[in-house]
């Protein structure tokens, strides 16, 4: 699945980049975005993804998933699935600091941040 979306996300941007495309097409490329990020899924994917690119167009739709995942439906997640999404998050810090943008870079770390603060007010409820 992870492999067909990365073509499709790979499409979609090349067709969004282009000067000759219409205006209402990048509007209708950009929802298609905003659809993916919505489903309730989705983060897996973007997990999966995460390994498959270094392009960074595609990580920003992935940090932009996390976000709204954090923002919506943080609370319906496993603790196990919360470690994953935490885990996988850190390591790729941590392993493409140098290699990617430094704006999907700070993206991943405020990212990171939210979920120690989410992680922290469920403790913190919890005593």
């Amino acid at each position: 699945v992870a492999t067909q979306v990365l073509e499709q996300f790979e499409s979609a941007f090349s067709e969004f980049l282009n000067p000759n495309t219409p205006q209402n097409q990048r509007n209708a490329i950009d929802q298609a975005f905003v659809a993916f990020e919505r489903q309730s899924d989705s983060w897996k994917i973007c997990l999966e993804l995460m390994k498959m690119t270094n392009s960074t167009n595609i990580h920003l739709i992935i940090q932009d998933t996390f976000i709204f995942l954090l923002r919506h439906r943080w609370t319906t997640l496993s603790d196990g699935e919360k470690s994953l999404i935490q885990e996988t998050e850190i390591a790729f810090y941590v392993n493409q600091f140098n290699v990617l943008s430094r704006s999907i870079m700070k993206l991943t770390a405020k990212t990171i941040a939210w979920i120690a603060v989410m992680e922290n007010e469920r403790y913190l409820q919890s005593i």
